[in-house]
């Protein structure tokens, strides 16, 4: 594909499911964490990430920053809402809808 030296990249999306969120980390801390060069082939330097995880974003971020990731990362999370809500308005309230994913 030959694309001139002013236009974008194609868009990319990857899945990723992690059964244990440590692998996010930084390998001195946690025995679990992705290699360095694992980490960047999986989620490729300069690239934007969007992670939506049913935990709470501040602990992921907090895995983020211990590897220096933390800035390039979108992490959306469990919010509290402090009351029941239908499941549409808990996506929305944690910043988890369709069109805040979009918005990204």
């Amino acid at each position: 594909m030959l694309r001139s030296p002013c236009s974008p990249p194609p868009a990319c999306i990857r899945y990723v499911h992690a059964n244990d969120l440590t692998a996010l980390g930084d390998p001195a801390t946690w025995p679990a964490a992705l290699p360095d060069g694992a980490f960047a082939r999986m989620f490729p330097p300069g690239t934007p990430l969007l992670l939506a995880t049913v935990t709470q974003a501040p602990a992921v971020r907090g895995l983020l920053a211990g590897r220096g990731e933390a800035a390039r990362v979108r992490v959306v999370g469990y919010l509290d809402p402090r009351r029941p809500l239908p499941s549409a308005d808990l996506q929305e309230h944690c910043g988890m809808s369709a069109a805040a994913d979009a918005a990204f």
